[in-house]
């Protein structure tokens, strides 16, 4: 049975707004209000399709906890928190390659079939190509949607539903 994964960013902060590093502020950096509608629109998806995750799993971030926190609040998925899934942070390229790869192995031999991810930017690149092609190189670390699109994966099938309007 292929593995599905739906995979969406934490929800829009001041700083991946306005596009600047998060410096100092990584741990405690809130989603902004604005982030709100779009990430219910999102959770009303996953509702309305009926999506029961075997594992819903997110980073550890305030952003990312609050993002999960209300998609939890209208989908009813409660959500765990998975360190494999943290930002890249102090860590170089081929550690976050073989950090994501190693979950991803976990995922692909574990008996659970659905997945539901929320994380950052840099760790949905690494397991969209890795889940789509099987490989990651530098040039897509920045191969990531903003916040508020969803990513399904099923196979190496790979759709985005965007919850922004």
């Amino acid at each position: 049975m292929k593995k599905t994964y739906y995979l969406f960013r934490h929800g829009i902060t001041y700083w991946s707004k306005h596009k600047i590093p998060y410096g100092n502020n990584e741990d405690t950096a809130e989603i902004l209000l604005e982030a709100k509608p779009v990430i219910e629109r999102l959770g009303e998806y996953l509702k309305d399709q009926n999506i029961t995750p075997d594992r819903a799993l997110s980073s550890k971030y305030l952003r990312v906890l609050q993002t999960t926190a209300i998609v939890s609040e209208v989908a009813g998925i409660k959500f765990e928190i998975d360190t494999r899934l943290n930002e890249m942070r102090d860590e170089n390229f081929e550690t976050l390659t073989e950090r994501i790869g190693g979950f991803i192995k976990w995922a692909e031999e574990s008996e659970y079939n659905t997945f539901v991810l929320c994380t950052h930017g840099a760790c949905l690149a690494a397991l969209k190509h890795l889940l789509t092609m099987g490989e990651f190189h530098p040039g897509s670390l920045y191969d990531y949607p903003s916040s508020g699109v969803l990513q399904i994966i099923q196979g190496k099938e790979f759709k985005e539903i965007d919850f922004n309007y």
